[in-house]
């Protein structure tokens, strides 16, 4: 049986196409901006790489593939990217906004892992924050990454939230407790802080932390 590799090429061959045609149709299909290169289809073929799932779908048509050819493609095509994006803040006051290390604006994850490690979670409901302060440790601290589930905007179950509150944004560990409250702390032992709100809670919840990445210094 042919590699997928081996199958473009082909296909490529019986259309009549160069190299070059094919990469030109592919670019006029999906209206790129910056075309498409040779090169590209020359590692298709190659085996170097293969088209993620939605690319593998333009090139089957342009190459007129039968469904069952189209479908044999699509089962070996790379895995396409989840682009999480960064978790937009509230506007805070200049005086105390307070920003961690950014390490990435935005973080390309895999699908699958994704449904593996957030089954619950819509992957559009996704962002990316940045852990500041060490008021976490050792759960996480300045410059983590951290998965955050937007979806969540009032506390359902004991867990890590992105809290908005007097002026700041906070990612603190928050308990529900037997009178109704809510219990706020942070995980640094050294510099333990501990809040009980009664009643209507004063904070606004961004979302859920779901993943933590910790970095780790040399």
């Amino acid at each position: 049986m042919q590699s997928i590799h081996e199958q473009i090429k082909a296909a490529r061959e019986r259309r009549g196409w160069s190299m070059q045609r094919l990469a030109h149709e592919i670019s006029q299909a999906e209206g790129l901006a910056k075309k498409l290169s040779w090169q590209t289809v020359q590692q298709w073929e190659n085996g170097t790489s293969a088209p993620k799932r939605t690319r593998m779908q333009v090139v089957a048509k342009l190459l007129n593939l039968h469904e069952s050819e189209t479908a044999v493609l699509l089962e070996g095509a790379a895995e396409e990217e989840l682009m999480v994006r960064a978790l937009e803040l509230p506007a805070l006051p200049g005086s105390e906004q307070r920003r961690a290390a950014v390490v990435a604006g935005r973080l390309p994850l895999a699908p699958a892992w994704v449904a593996r490690a957030c089954p619950t979670v819509a992957p559009t409901d996704l962002r990316l924050l940045h852990g500041a302060g060490d008021g976490m440790e050792p759960t996480f601290t300045d410059g983590d990454m951290l998965l955050v589930d937007t979806s969540v905007r009032a506390i359902q179950e004991d867990g890590i939230y992105v809290l908005s509150a007097t002026g700041r944004v906070h990612a603190r560990r928050v308990r529900q407790r037997l009178d109704g409250g809510h219990e706020i702390t942070s995980d640094n032992p050294t510099a333990k802080t501990v809040e009980v709100i009664q009643d209507r809670p004063n904070f606004e919840v961004l979302g859920r932390v779901v993943w933590i990445w910790n970095s780790k210094r040399a």
